[in-house]
This record gives structure tokens, sequence and C-alpha cells, in this order.
């Protein structure tokens, strides 16, 4: 279970108090800027032995970007989310999965896995809470990477059905590194 897009306050807590309700833990993909404005957040979810990731400074498109600006804005997000949460990231996820090949050799050049997704409720088009449940519970299967955004109350809103609906289909949920282990071999344990 993967959240993007976040520290955002008024969803990122609600989805936090409802993971931790069901004692679950899930990855989340921050944007460094974000991960400065709203420090104590972060560290909520760090606190709450979730996974923290890399989802660049600001956002951008990197597929349209000179490598350069693609470094610094893999860089300043690590630097910025380490500063605020004490937590190193180990994966990276484009934003929009806009990523070009070689541009993974500068992942691989700060030592971060590149995490794509395999099951995407479009939560970011805003279909509604009901919609995002219903896509997530009935396309998910095992294996699956779940992309969601830290971003919408719709997403938040949405959280509940989604969590209770897999527990009900018998899955079992956790965080990338849990899943997949450290992208390059390394040790990783959750962080609380």
């Amino acid at each position: 279970l993967t959240f993007d897009d976040g520290p955002t306050p008024g969803v990122t807590d609600v989805i936090l108090k409802e993971l931790a309700a069901r004692d679950m833990v899930a990855t989340f993909f921050m944007i460094g800027r974000k991960a400065e404005l709203y420090k104590d957040l972060a560290q909520a979810v760090r606190d709450g032995g979730h996974e923290i990731a890399n989802h660049t400074f600001t956002h951008p498109n990197l597929a349209r970007m000179p490598d350069a600006r693609v470094d610094d804005e893999i860089q300043r997000a690590q630097e910025a989310v380490a500063n605020s949460t004490g937590v190193q990231p180990v994966w990276f996820r484009p934003p929009y999965g806009a990523f070009r090949r070689p541009q993974g050799q500068i992942a691989l050049k700060r030592d971060l896995g590149v995490a794509y997704w395999s099951v995407d409720p479009m939560d970011w088009k805003r279909p509604g809470a009901q919609a995002i449940s219903t896509s997530v519970v009935r396309n998910t299967h095992p294996g699956a990477i779940i992309l969601l955004h830290d971003l919408h109350k719709q997403t938040a809103e949405a959280v509940p059905a989604i969590l209770d609906g897999l527990l009900d289909r018998d899955f079992f949920l956790t965080t990338l590194s849990t899943f997949l282990g450290h992208p390059y071999g390394k040790s990783w344990a959750p962080q609380a």
C-alpha cells in the first residue's frame, strides 16, 4: 500500500489514524517541499512505523527535464525528507510515472530503487470515495502495489473501506521494503 504527494494536513493524518486503528503500515512517497512545510506531519508518518520514500522536491514531470535537473529534484527531496524525518529514503517514485529509462541511473547513483505500481484507482481524478475504494478492492491481486495519493480528502474517506475490503479478502498490507526488500540488498527495518 503506497501513498504519493503528501504529507497533506487533513488527509495524511486521517489516513494515519485509519492505518493505526488496524495496526497496518504503508509506504509514503513524500514531496520534499511538503515534508519541509509539514514537518510534524512527516514525523507522524515516521512515528507510525511507516516507510518514507522520495517523490521529488516539487513534483515535476521528470521525463521532460534534463538529467541535471532530475538529479537536483531527487537529491533535494532526499535532503528535505531526511532533515524533516530523520529517515533516508531508499525508494523513489517519479511523479506521474514519467521517467525515461536512462534516468534510472540517476536514482541508482543515489542508492534508490525506482518503484511503480500495479493498481491505480485514479484517485487523483477525484471520482468519489466509493469509486476509489471499489476500484482498489476489486483490482488488487496477490503481489499488487497499490497507488493512492494522500492529497485529496476523497482518498482519506476511501481508506477505511479499502483497508476493511482488503482485510476481508485476506490480504496482508505492508511497506514496500518489507514486501520487496531493500532495493540494493541492504538491511531495512521499520522506523517505529
